[in-house]
């Protein structure tokens, strides 16, 4: 983005113009000296002038001379030595006035004096590219006939004075480079004969005046690189003679002018580096002469296409620099306290970031903070701290710090927003361990370690432990199961007492299953036959034939069961102890794994699974039963365990259960815990126990030796399902790392 040459090119022809009318009139002097000053000669100031120039035009030369270091400049011939003034260096004079002073890239040093409103005739004051400080004079403001005042590359500061504006033959004011500060006047709208304006590069506030609409003759301005604000007035485009327009790195906003289209001759019109915002109008388009359009770094949008095909034959890229707000905000998942989102990325992703924002209302305001990504490259975050079973609405925008040419921190307006309902919470599952040996429950609330919070005792050694939520209640209550007749007692509480069920399925071949089968919120059971592999589940919590029978495992892995994918629905999968390899499947049939998780556990370790962290999927853990060690996965992957403690031990066998539901009061039976745990730890460890986890998966490996006595006529297995079983399904066969000690993460 650079200045463009029209406008000094404008300035020399000009001056030319000017010298050249001088010239043919026949001037009363001229400006050319003989010689110039030796520095070991310094200029000396004559006693009397031979000049016909009034003496306050003289004294005015002076003025200028001494505030400037006339002594040090390039170039002073004939200054304060020769008697007629109008033979100076530079100084122009028309009849018995001065007209032109023409000191540009001279070395002058210092301020402008005030005095120089007593060249009455000027038309032209040429001091750019010196080392000019201090303010303007506000008196070069009565000098009626100036008509190009040039101060650019200087170090001039304060404000430019509004008297300017009195100035009414004034064509050409250029001050750019300087170091000027506040607005600009509104008093320029009376400078009817400008047609240049340039005040680049300084430190001008405040708004573009809209007066300077009216301004006929107008055409360039330039007033990049400064601190204005505000919008561009839609009066701009009643200049119908403007060529080019430069407002570059300042901190305008609102949207561009549609008016501008109006300016048919424009031919640059420069926007870069702002803070404009909204669709770019369809008026500009008709600007048929232009030729260059700098709207980069900005929040610009081009949503019509005809737009679009303008702006990118006159501006090519220029949509890879805007800051606008990410297309396509849609919801990924939704969990009881938070929604994660993905969007598509803005072409600009260059220091930024993007920042979601929340709303209770569809309308908005969206005054509640939602998540930040650590980049514009990102394509999604999740929104925490949400209230479950709430209805949320999420906007997103985009935002660019500033850096380089990009002047502005920049937010672009926020997305359509989108819609998601919190849902339900589901608790987070507790654990339990269950002594073998004398049928007592020790629960927790919670998968962390610490003394039992509850206890109950239902059972002994002559039956496996069961969990399940067997009335659909949302809690999950005890049950056991008599591995020796096949026979299920379960409870509708968390409780000592007769079974509220009571039938009899399976036997001493076959391991018990719990799962929601049909999704309906139900536990009913199931049978494992690690003989061949065989799945035996029904719906209903009664005895009969299999509503599901498939193949799915063998005789080298125990069975498991979880909701694995959140859909509300259980289903299975096969541990192998052998190398800690899990096969887990999304539905209750034959097939090949959904998800292998490979060498998370091994023989020292019991498959457990659970929602540890309520987001409604079951994930994987293992339970080291020398040690009572529990490694967690909040997911269904290998890696360091997401939470790890110690509870249990040999004695007992691990339980995973939501004990109290979803926020129910606790049943009268649910007995406080009061003992000293360690006390009652280190009794049951020296209890024998008619088996062990381990024994329980050796049966899983070898069925050939059931666990307790030979089975009786009541342990036959169950008949057959209506549908022909599906062929057998061997373990898959991947590369299996050794063993594991622990967990692999």
């Amino acid at each position: 983005m650079q200045h463009k040459p029209w406008f000094r090119r404008t300035i020399v022809l000009s001056f030319l113009l000017e010298l050249l009318v001088v010239v043919l009139l026949g001037s009363t002097s001229t400006q050319v000296a003989l010689a110039q000053e030796s520095p070991s000669n310094p200029p000396a100031t004559p006693a009397t002038y031979a000049t016909s120039l009034p003496a306050q035009e003289v004294a005015a030369l002076e003025a200028l001379y001494n505030s400037t270091n006339g002594a040090g400049w390039t170039n002073k011939t004939g200054w304060m030595t020769a008697t007629d003034p109008c033979t100076w260096y530079h100084v122009y004079c028309t009849g018995d006035h001065v007209t032109w002073i023409s000191l540009a890239e001279n070395g002058l040093r210092g301020t402008i004096p005030a005095a120089l409103a007593n060249l009455t005739n000027l038309s032209q004051l040429e001091l750019s590219h010196n080392e000019l400080t201090g303010s303007i004079p506000a008196a070069l403001g009565s000098l009626v006939h100036l008509q190009y005042l040039f101060l650019s590359l200087n170090q001039l500061s304060g404000s430019i004075p509004p008297e300017l504006g009195n100035a009414s033959s004034l064509k050409q004011l250029d001050l750019a480079n300087n170091l000027l500060t506040g607005s600009i006047p509104t008093e320029f709208g009376n400078l009817s004969n400008l047609s240049s304006l340039r005040a680049p590069d300084n430190h001008l506030g405040g708004s573009i005046p809209p007066e300077l609409g009216s301004l006929s003759n107008l055409r360039g301005i330039d007033l990049d690189h400064n601190e204005l604000i505000g919008a561009i007035p839609s009066q701009l485009g009643n200049l119908s003679l403007l060529e080019y327009l430069e407002v570059s790195e300042n901190h305008l906003d609102g949207s561009i002018p549609p008016e501008l289209g109006n300016l048919s001759e424009l031919r640059y019109l420069e926007l870069a580096a702002n803070q404009f915002s909204g669709d770019i109008p369809l008026n500009l388009t008709n600007l048929t002469n232009l030729r260059e359009l700098g709207i980069d770094y900005n929040r610009l949008t081009a949503s019509n296409p005809t737009v679009k095909a303008f702006a990118d034959a006159v501006a090519p890229r220029w949509d890879e620099t805007q800051t606008v707000a990410p297309t396509n905000l849609r919801v990924v998942s939704v969990t009881s306290g938070s929604v994660t989102l993905a969007w598509t990325p803005i072409l600009y992703f260059a220091n930024g970031y993007y920042e979601v924002r929340v709303s209770t209302h569809s309308g908005g305001p969206f005054d509640l903070p939602g998540c930040v990504t650590p980049s514009k490259e990102t394509i999604g975050c999740t929104v925490p701290n949400l209230a479950p079973n709430t209805t949320y609405y999420f906007a997103i925008r985009s935002y660019s710090t500033t850096y380089w040419i990009q002047r502005n921190d920049l937010w672009s307006a926020l997305s359509a927003p989108v819609q998601a309902t919190t849902i339900t919470p589901t608790p987070l599952d507790g654990i339990g361990i269950y002594a073998l040996a004398t049928g007592d429950w020790y629960l927790r609330t919670s998968a962390s370690p610490g003394a039992p919070h509850y206890q109950i005792t239902y059972g002994g050694s002559w039956g496996l432990p069961l969990v399940g939520d067997w009335n659909g209640d949302g809690a999950d209550n005890v049950g056991i199961f008599d591995y020796v007749l096949g026979r299920w007692y379960l409870r509708s509480s968390v409780s000592a007492g007769a079974p509220d069920y009571l039938f009899f399925y399976g036997g001493s071949w076959g391991l018990p299953l719990v799962g929601d089968w049909d999704g309906n919120n139900t536990d009913t059971i199931g049978i494992f036959n690690p003989a061949d592999g065989h799945w035996y589940l029904r719906n209903s919590n009664s005895a009969g034939a299999p509503d599901l029978g498939f193949t799915y495992g063998g005789s080298w892995g125990y069975p498991v069961v979880g909701d694995w994918d959140g859909n509300g629905t259980d289903t299975i999968g096969i541990y192998n102890p052998n190398d800690g390899n899990w096969y887990l499947r999304n539905s209750n049939s034959s097939g090949s794994p959904d998800v292998i998780v490979a060498g998370y556990g091994g023989w020292w370790g019991f498959p457990v699974v659970g929602d540890w962290d309520g987001n409604n999927t079951d994930t994987i853990g293992i339970f080291a039963y020398d040690t009572g060690t529990w490694y967690l996965r909040n997911t269904n992957n290998v890696g360091a365990p997401d939470i790890q403690f110690t509870y249990g031990g040999s004695w007992g066998m691990p339980l995973v259960g939501n004990w109290i539901g979803s926020g129910t009061p606790l049943s009268a039976d649910f007995m406080t815990f009061n003992q000293d745990w360690d006390a009652v730890n280190q009794t049951l460890s020296a209890i024998p126990t008619d088996y062990s986890l381990v024994d329980l998966m050796r049966f899983a490996l070898d069925p050939s030796t059931p666990l307790g006595t030979t089975p009786s006529e009541a342990t036959t297995a169950p008949a057959a399902p209506t549908m022909l079983p599906l062929p057998p399904v061997s373990e898959p066969q991947p590369v299996k790392p050794p063993p594991p000690s622990q967990p692999q993460g």
